[in-house]
């Protein structure tokens, strides 16, 4: 598994959630929910990738999680390129790896994949030169998606408001999204069922 943290312990890749330590991912989402503002305000735009390329390589259809890395890119400054696989020279034989390193030859420092075949984002992030980051959109059919922290997020921002007991079904736990639920909020109470206090 290729190394997702750089030598002062700061995240390079973000490939996976697993080996993110608690306090790794309370960090992560403590920071992106100071990005989120209700449907109607206007979004937080910073200059903090300014000079950055970043990539989004599609190689099958998305739309919710393409717009969501597109707009996070753009609102945080950066320069953002979209690739889908279907308009590239991949349709022509070229592998992911050659496609990699021609943007590379562009500048792109950031590359956001999501592919139907497992294990393409790790392949890539062993392979990219030493300031080049890599995310995972998404791969194998749904594999590991960050949908679960975001679904983590959402539930920790809202659940004092919400002010429910919450309860996980053994069924559930099978399930990404409930599997890290239960794993990150082993803190709040559970009740056999889902209802007001």
């Amino acid at each position: 598994m290729t190394e997702q943290t750089r030598a002062n312990g700061s995240l390079r890749h973000l490939l996976t959630l697993e080996g993110l330590t608690k306090a790794q991912l309370e960090a992560l989402l403590t920071r992106a929910q100071k990005f989120v503002k209700p449907v109607g305000e206007l979004p937080v735009q910073t200059r903090s990738l300014d000079g950055i390329t970043v990539a989004n390589m599609f190689t099958e259809p998305s739309t919710r999680t393409r717009v969501s890395f597109e707009l996070a890119a753009k609102r945080l400054g950066a320069d953002v390129v979209n690739l889908e696989v279907q308009l590239s020279s991949r349709v022509k034989g070229e592998s992911m790896l050659d496609t990699i390193y021609t943007l590379e030859a562009c500048h792109v420092d950031v590359f956001v994949i999501r592919d139907a075949e497992a294990g393409v984002p790790g392949l890539v992030a062993s392979h990219v030169k030493p300031h080049v980051s890599v995310l995972s959109a998404g791969e194998a059919a749904g594999l590991l998606r960050f949908d679960r922290a975001e679904d983590y997020a959402a539930f920790t921002a809202n659940a004092p408001r919400l002010n429910y007991q919450v309860c996980f079904c053994s069924l559930l736990k099978a399930c990404e999204v409930a599997t890290f639920s239960i794993s990150q909020t082993s803190h709040i109470p559970a009740a056999p069922a889902c209802r007001p206090r």
